[in-house]
């Protein structure tokens, strides 16, 4: 087969992975309701979290970074085993069209979520490294200000600081389409998160509860 129509049949099954809704499936089956009218309106593992409890955070939040993780580390490889030649930067273009699927799920109208965890299982896929002391910087800010927001743009800006340190020549051929993603993402995590942090500056941004409680966590924009 002809390894440019292969590949984009690869970005295309991508984005349909990426675009599985799971926060919106599992809450629907439990509650009946559409998640998106309930708290912050959100159709990730936060907002689920919060109204179902700590666990189906975990769930759904290693759901998220499994659809964006694995199409990213196989389909390229399975392009290049049917065809028998690489396509320069698919790895990173399917990795971007599972997070463009998680933002923009053609099954919900194109209405999704902020792509966090699912951005976070992607970039795993193209740098671990890097990925991981996202998560390490990512949780620990959340620790420390209990904003789940602050934590996604803090492991957002790691990302991006550690790729250019570790990277001698970002620009080169090799590594320019990485590069680009890695801005892209920041760019879209700051969009995907200018109400919370317009109400974190307005001091209207409630704060996640870290520890175990019976209490009903409050309702934020995370």
């Amino acid at each position: 087969m002809n390894p440019f129509l292969l590949s984009a049949l690869a970005i295309l099954a991508a984005y349909l992975i990426g675009a599985i809704p799971f926060g919106y499936a599992i809450y629907y089956a439990i509650r009946g309701e559409d998640i998106r009218t309930v708290g912050s309106g959100n159709i990730g593992a936060t907002n689920v979290g919060r109204q179902l409890g700590f666990r189906f955070f975990v769930i759904i939040f290693a759901l998220d970074v499994a659809k964006g993780l694995l199409p990213t580390l196989y389909f390229p490889t399975l392009v290049q085993s049917a065809t028998g030649q690489p396509v320069p930067d698919l790895r990173v273009l399917i990795a971007l069209a599972t997070i463009l699927g998680h933002n923009f799920p053609v099954y919900l109208k194109f209405r999704g979520g902020k792509g966090v965890a699912t951005s976070l299982g992607a970039l795993f896929g193209l740098d671990w490294v890097a990925s991981a002391l996202t998560l390490a910087v990512g949780a620990s800010l959340v620790v420390v200000t209990r904003y789940v927001s602050l934590g996604s743009l803090g492991g957002g800006i790691c990302f991006l600081a550690v790729h250019f340190l570790r990277t001698a020549r970002p620009w080169s051929p090799e590594q320019r389409a990485l590069s680009l993603l890695t801005i892209a993402l920041v760019v879209m995590l700051f969009f995907r998160h200018r109400k919370n942090l317009e109400r974190i500056g307005a001091g209207t941004e409630p704060k996640v509860i870290l520890c175990k409680s019976k209490k009903k966590e409050e309702k934020n924009g995370g």
